[in-house]
C-alpha cells in the first residue's frame, strides 16, 4: 500500500465519517452506532480507494476512461464525453483565483486549449494573440492553457511564469494535465485545439489563431487550417519503410547500398532529362570493378593489364569466378537519387558513396611491368596490301575459324590480345596504317600467333617496361 493511497484513504474516510447523533439517543447506542458507521465507512473508503488507485473510479463516457492509463484520443468531429466535460482541472491564474474548474463552466463558449510549457518560445510568442481573441469576444470565447505534466513544469513553476506576465496577459492555464494530452495527442506543441457546441471542431498551428476563424467557428463554416495530425514515426525504425514517418515522398538525395538478390539481373542504368542531365545512378547485381569503373574516369576505359589491384583481399575484383557463394559475398545493388546534375558531378556523388563504405584509394604512378612488346620485322609485309581492301575482320566473332583483320590499325589487334591476356602489349612498330594480318583462330596460343605474325613481317616478344598504371589499394 503506497503513500498515495494511504493519502487518499483518510480523505475518503475523513470526508465520509460524518454521523449525526440524536441527544436523546443513549450513550451506549450513540457509541455503538458510530463505531458501526465508522468501520462501514473505513471498509468502503478502503475499497473506493484502491478502485481508483486501479483507474476504476473515474466516469467514462463514449468509452474513454479519463483516469486510465489507456485513453482512447478523440477524433475531429468526435462529441465531448460527459466524462470530459466534467472533470476537475486544476489551474493557476484565475481571475477569481479558483483552483480548479471544469470545461464543463465553459460549454456555451468557443473553447481553444493551448497546449503549451514555460520553455516554449514558440508558444509564448503567440500568447497576446491567443489573450486578444479571448478579450475581443469575451462573451463567446474563452482561451485555456493547458500545461501537461509531460512537460516537466511544475504548477509553481507555471504559475509563477504567467502571474509575471499578467500585465502583457492573463491567461488560465490547466497544470499537471495528465488526460487532455492524452485524448488530443500531439507531438510538439503549441498545439491549439477548438471546441465548440459539444464538439472537436479542429487542431490549429499558431497562425491560425485569426478572428476570421473565430467568425466562421460562430457561422458554422469550417476553420482554415494548414495544420494537419503528425505522421507515426518510430525514430528506431527505417524512414518511409513499411510507412514509418508516412508515404515517402520524392527524394532529394538518397543512396542505397545492399548485398546479391538472387534472381535479379545485372543491369546499369541513368536517368536523364531533357537537358542530358542524370538525376540517378543505379546498378543492380554489379562486380565492385564495374561500380568503380563509372565512378573514376580514369579507369572507365582503361584495360585490366593497366589496373594493379593491391588490397589485402582482392576476391571481390576477381573476374573468373561466377560461383553463387563469391556472388552472395561480392555483387552489390546500389542506387543514388539526386537533383539533376551532370555527368561528371553524378560520378563524384558515387565516388564519394563508394569511398564512405569500401574505403579504397586509387592513385596513378609507373610501374616496371611484363609486357609484349610487337615490333617490326624484315619486310612490311602486313601493310602491303591494295589500297581498296575492304575494311573488315572477324576478330569479335569468336566462331572457330581462322581470324582475318583487313585494313584496321595494328592498335584494334593489341587492344584485343591485351584483354584476352591480361598483360600490357605495347606497339613499337611505329607503323602508323592500318595492316593486313591472318591469325590463327586462338589466339591464346602464344606460339602460334608468334609465328603467324612473325612470318608477316611483325616480331611479338615478352619485355620489362615502365608503364603508367592506375592502382587500386586500402585505404
Amino acid at each position: 500500500m503506497n503513500l498515495d493511497f494511504i493519502k487518499e484513504l483518510l480523505c475518503l474516510f475523513h470526508s465520509n465519517h460524518i454521523v449525526k447523533l440524536s441527544e436523546k439517543s443513549p450513550t451506549k447506542y450513540r457509541r455503538r452506532t458510530a463505531l458501526s458507521i465508522s468501520l462501514s465507512t473505513f471498509l468502503f473508503c478502503v475499497c473506493l480507494a484502491h478502485a481508483r488507485q486501479q483507474g476504476l473510479g473515474a466516469p467514462a463516457a463514449n468509452g474513454v476512461a479519463l483516469s486510465a492509463d489507456s485513453i482512447t484520443p478523440l477524433q475531429i468531429g468526435d462529441t465531448i464525453p460527459d466524462a470530459l466535460w466534467n472533470l476537475p482541472l486544476q489551474v493557476v491564474n484565475h481571475p477569481q483565483g479558483k483552483e480548479t474548474i471544469k470545461l464543463a463552466d465553459y460549454s456555451d463558449k468557443l473553447i481553444i486549449l493551448d497546449f503549451w510549457a514555460t520553455w516554449c518560445g514558440s508558444c509564448i510568442k503567440n500568447f497576446p494573440k491567443l489573450a486578444a481573441l479571448q478579450n475581443d469576444n469575451e462573451k463567446h470565447v474563452k482561451t485555456l492553457l493547458v500545461n501537461s505534466r509531460s512537460t516537466r513544469d511544475t504548477r509553481n513553476k507555471a504559475e509563477q511564469f504567467l502571474s509575471k506576465r499578467q500585465k502583457e496577459y492573463n491567461l488560465t492555464s490547466i497544470v499537471a494535465d495528465t488526460v487532455l494530452k492524452k485524448l488530443f495527442p500531439h507531438r510538439s506543441i503549441p498545439h491549439y485545439v477548438w471546441i465548440n457546441g459539444g464538439r472537436y471542431l479542429a487542431a490549429t498551428n499558431g497562425e491560425d489563431l485569426t478572428d476570421g476563424n473565430v467568425q466562421n467557428t460562430f457561422d458554422g463554416k469550417d476553420i482554415q487550417t494548414s495544420y494537419v495530425p503528425e505522421t507515426e514515426y518510430n525514430i528506431r525504425q527505417p524512414l518511409f519503410e513499411n510507412g514509418n514517418g508516412g508515404e515517402a515522398p520524392k527524394y532529394i538525395y538518397k543512396s542505397i547500398l545492399a548485398p546479391f538478390v538472387n534472381g535479379l539481373k545485372s543491369s546499369f542504368s541513368t536517368d536523364r532529362d531533357n537537358k542530358r542531365l542524370i538525376s540517378r545512378v543505379a546498378f543492380t547485381n554489379a562486380r565492385l570493378s564495374m561500380i568503380y569503373s563509372y565512378a573514376y574516369p580514369e579507369i572507365q576505359n582503361l584495360s585490366k593489364a593497366r589496373l594493379v589491384i593491391d588490397v589485402e583481399n582482392p576476391e571481390p575484383f576477381e573476374s573468373g569466378n561466377t560461383s553463387l557463394n563469391w556472388k552472395h559475398k561480392n555483387l552489390y545493388n546500389y542506387e543514388a537519387q539526386f537533383p539533376p546534375t551532370s555527368e561528371q558531378n553524378a560520378k563524384k556523388i558515387v565516388r564519394h558513396d563508394l569511398q564512405k563504405f569500401f574505403g579504397y584509394i586509387l592513385r596513378s604512378e609507373n610501374r616496371v611491368l611484363d609486357c609484349w612488346v610487337v615490333k617490326s620485322g624484315n619486310g612490311s609485309i602486313a601493310t602491303d596490301f591494295p589500297n581498296n581492301l575492304k575494311s573488315e575482320t572477324n576478330l569479335y566473332d569468336n566462331d572457330g575459324t581462322d581470324i582475318y583483320f583487313n585494313n584496321y590499325p595494328l592498335s584494334n589487334l593489341l587492344n584485343e590480345l591485351e584483354r584476352l591476356y591480361g598483360q600490357p602489349f605495347l606497339d613499337e612498330t611505329g607503323i602508323g596504317t592500318p595492316v593486313k594480318l591472318n591469325l590463327p583462330a586462338d589466339l591464346l596460343q602464344k606460339h602460334e600467333v608468334q609465328t603467324s605474325l612473325l612470318k608477316q613481317g611483325i616480331i611479338l616478344t615478352k619485355e620489362k617496361r615502365e608503364l603508367p598504371v592506375v592502382i587500386l589499394s586500402d585505404n
